[in-house]
């Protein structure tokens, strides 16, 4: 699987257009970012979500970058739900719009740093008490 995914620095300013590559080899999911300048590969057992966490880490930490996938937005269930799927969340209510965690988003607003992303998923999850 493959998309053409954009990049932002941190303050979510368009920095290039890269590609997104997936690829699993039994519970391994394999990840590689590659643009002009970024070349990055993760590899993680399991949820397809980890192996995203880790490739965001290594942009955020190493190049100061977000991708745009909707696995990146504040606004989609943090913890995986299995295979290469998430749900959006709107707070004080249960999720229901399934959504690919790898599927590009152009709702830049919504992008987030891993931490941002935790904590979001926290609330929700209190909000629904």
């Amino acid at each position: 699987m493959q998309y053409s995914i954009k990049r932002y620095d941190l303050r979510k300013n368009l920095v290039a257009t890269g590609l997104l590559t997936i690829t699993s080899e039994g519970q391994t999911t394999h990840l590689k970012y590659t643009d002009s300048e970024v070349n990055e590969s993760v590899s993680e057992l399991y949820h397809p979500i980890s192996a995203l966490e880790s490739l965001r880490r290594v942009l955020e930490n190493k190049h100061e970058s977000i991708i745009g996938c909707t696995g990146c937005r504040i606004d989609s269930a943090y913890r995986a739900t299995g295979g290469y799927g998430t749900y959006i969340i709107v707070y004080g209510k249960p999720a229901s719009e399934r959504a690919s965690i790898f599927q590009p988003t152009d709702e830049i607003e919504k992008l987030c740093t891993v931490e941002e992303h935790k904590s979001s998923y926290k609330k929700w999850l209190e909000s629904l008490k």
